[in-house]
């Protein structure tokens, strides 16, 4: 039984055309007679495959960051309404801020840039829907301490 590569080597022999079709058959069949052969197959497939395990490392990192990114920026528009749950207490948060600005103390100006960072984190924690985490800012307003 005659095979693919002892058929190519055959017709080596015929002449100029055999003996390009040899070079292309021994590169297909990998036996070396052209200069390259399997080491150069194992080469491709060895990069190929680095190529193809960085690929799935970094896809679902990039898939992961491109969700994250799309969490953290959608943030709400600046004329979008609180919900019903968080007006009030955004109203009394509001009111305190003013206050606190102002106050005449060194402690309430202090005091100003933590409140407004709460005011900000409760408003988005509200548009979000997080109502508890919301909640839990405000109450940390309440307990600032206003001086008349």
């Amino acid at each position: 039984m005659i095979t693919f590569k002892q058929n190519i080597r055959d017709q080596a022999h015929v002449g100029s055309d055999g003996a390009i079709a040899a070079m292309i058959g021994a590169s297909i069949a990998g036996d070396g007679a052209s200069g390259t052969g399997s080491a150069e197959t194992a080469n491709q497939r060895r990069s190929i495959s680095r190529w193809m395990a960085a690929l799935l490392l970094i896809a679902p990192l990039g898939l992961s960051a491109g969700l994250l990114y799309q969490h953290i920026g959608a943030m709400p528009d600046q004329g979008a309404e609180l919900p019903a749950e968080c007006t009030r207490n955004d109203d009394d948060a509001v009111e305190r801020l003013v206050a606190l600005v102002r106050g005449k103390s060194d402690a309430d100006l202090r005091q100003t840039a933590d409140a407004i960072f709460r005011i900000r984190r409760a408003r988005r924690n509200c548009h979000a829907g997080f109502i508890s985490l919301a909640e839990s800012d405000y109450r940390a307003l309440r307990k600032l301490e206003l001086k008349p």
